[in-house]
């Protein structure tokens, strides 16, 4: 008797046709100077074809300046022009558009703000009316702790944690009166699964954890979830036989949640938010397995990362598939409320700057910011 595939059956056996024989090939190495041409080239002027991507022309500043600095490569003449760049998206209320002359938008705030980090200079952060923006976040806020990400936009997770991110490099405390609710809200995001969905009961998946988790343990709460359930769904996501994670249950590989899962795993590890003293200070995952994926798997012949076989590589996976090499290339953890950063077992990944569990740039970096924006 034949038995019809379901389209996600047959996208998985065609996912696994063309991964499964990569990971059979000799290591790979990582290919630095490949991927470094890529960013250099992503910096020229691109094909017309891109214009479809002009209401994402924040996130496109930050995929190139993160990646940049991750590799430790970006450098002052680059910052100048991602400072003119992000100048020009300035918004009326304080925030930031996705392109020149659109809306404000709170996830296109997110990517111009940590840009503004990663530029990590006084004529950048000047970029940002502290006042004005906070002012603008809380007219986004709901009476159930969430946020919109603009005036008549949606509600998720991701829009909270951008606006609990930004809020809290620009120096505002956990207790501060706009993340009102915001912490309950986001809790009420965990399912039956453990993962957390982009709004209380919907489905779990990778990216929506990583932000509601993110900002969870921004607003110290990691303690009111239940963790060993989101444990096990997070150790779930990393597939048996292709060894890269998944983002959703019954799902396809795909490198970028190697950080979005894999910098969930981070969080709980490092112990960063969590107040009780139950921390492993352990990654919960194989990161051996998770490496040669992303090396395997990911990496483009002409240079940039790509979320799998036999798809193209772009900004946003190489920037993903960066951060998750830095999260298995330290082991990190948190004491007296300071990082502490040691090389891991990885050693031939130390070429890459070891990464903000939460802000998702190079740790260090938001140190500069605080001050600046503490001291207004």
């Amino acid at each position: 008797m034949m038995v019809e595939l379901t389209n996600t059956q047959a996208l998985q056996e065609e996912t696994a046709l063309a991964v499964a024989p990569l990971l059979q090939n000799r290591p790979e190495p990582f290919h630095f100077t490949k991927h470094h041409d890529y960013l250099k080239k992503m910096l020229e002027p691109l094909p017309s074809y891109f214009s479809v991507l002009d209401a994402s022309k924040a996130w496109m500043v930050y995929w190139e300046l993160n990646s940049l600095a991750v590799v430790k490569k970006l450098d002052g003449p680059v910052r100048s022009r991602a400072i003119s760049t992000i100048r020009q998206l300035r918004g009326e209320n304080g925030g930031f558009c996705g392109g020149n002359g659109q809306q404000e938008h709170v996830l296109s705030t997110y990517a111009a703000v940590l840009s503004i980090c990663l530029c990590d200079c006084d004529e950048a952060f000047a970029l940002i009316n502290k006042e004005r923006l906070l002012q603008w976040f809380f007219s986004l806020k709901n009476a159930d702790g969430s946020f919109r990400v603009n005036q008549e936009g949606e509600s998720d997770a991701r829009s909270a944690y951008a606006v609990v991110c930004v809020a809290s490099l620009l120096g505002l405390p956990n207790d501060h009166d706009l993340f009102k609710g915001t912490l309950e809200w986001l809790c009420n995001c965990q399912t039956y699964e453990g993962g957390l969905a982009g709004v209380p009961y919907a489905e779990a998946h990778g990216g929506y954890t990583y932000c509601a988790l993110a900002a969870i343990a921004l607003l110290q709460g990691i303690q009111k979830l239940d963790i060993p359930s989101l444990v096990k769904w997070l150790v779930q996501r990393q597939d048996r036989a292709l060894y890269g994670f998944s983002g959703r249950t019954n799902k396809l590989v795909d490198g970028c949640y190697s950080w979005w899962v894999g910098g969930s795993h981070l969080i709980l590890a490092s112990g960063y938010g969590n107040r009780s003293e139950n921390v492993t200070h352990a990654l919960f995952y194989n990161s051996d397995k998770l490496l040669k994926y992303i090396l395997q798997c990911c990496q483009g012949k002409s240079g940039g990362l790509r979320d799998k076989p036999p798809k193209r590589p772009d900004q946003y996976h190489t920037c993903y598939c960066l951060l998750g090499l830095s999260s298995i290339a330290y082991d990190y953890k948190v004491q007296d409320n300071d990082w502490l950063i040691e090389p891991s077992q990885h050693s031939t990944l130390n070429f890459l700057l070891p990464t903000h569990p939460i802000f998702c740039i190079p740790l260090g970096l938001e140190k500069k910011m605080l001050s600046y924006f503490k001291a207004i």
